[in-house]
């Protein structure tokens, strides 16, 4: 364990985003019961902090030769970083409910998080991403006061 504890957390663990139908707000779930998710890992991961090392440096290298350094659309920036992140998938058509069959690569979680209609599903990984949150290492015991103590009424 870290000597910063549970802060440390588990960056390079990945977590589980279930996607929700963006028109009802519920699990997006296939024929089979199961329900379609992004396994991505956090933003400040290896792999995400890797990623922004080599994006600052080639704008730096765009700035040292006189070029705008900021030419890069945010969104596709967006998209390459959390393509990278995500490790895994079960996709679902919405629609029908059918299992979608694409493998899970940097290439097609790009085109993915691309798709016009797959925005919704772009924003909830990229917020799961980034809510460090989801990465924290916690115990199966709760450390707050449970419902039947309140504060100040702790027995002695």
């Amino acid at each position: 364990m870290s000597k910063f504890g549970s802060l440390s957390g588990s960056a390079e663990e990945p977590f589980r985003v279930v996607l929700l139908d963006p028109s009802t707000d519920q699990p997006i779930v296939d024929v089979n019961g199961h329900s379609a998710y992004v396994d991505v890992l956090c933003a400040q991961s290896d792999a995400g902090r890797e990623y922004d090392r080599e994006r600052n440096s080639a704008q730096l290298r765009k700035a040292a030769r006189g070029r705008a350094s900021f030419d890069d659309d945010l969104f596709e920036s967006n998209v390459a970083k959390l393509s990278r992140l995500t490790v895994g998938w079960h996709l679902v058509d919405p629609v029908d409910r059918a299992p979608l069959d694409v493998p899970c690569s940097e290439e097609n979680a790009a085109e993915f998080y691309r798709q016009k209609l797959c925005y919704p599903f772009f924003q909830q990984v990229f917020a799961a991403a980034h809510d460090t949150g989801n990465f924290l290492t916690r115990s199966s015991k709760s450390s707050s006061p449970s419902s039947s103590m309140t504060p100040g009424s702790a027995q002695s």
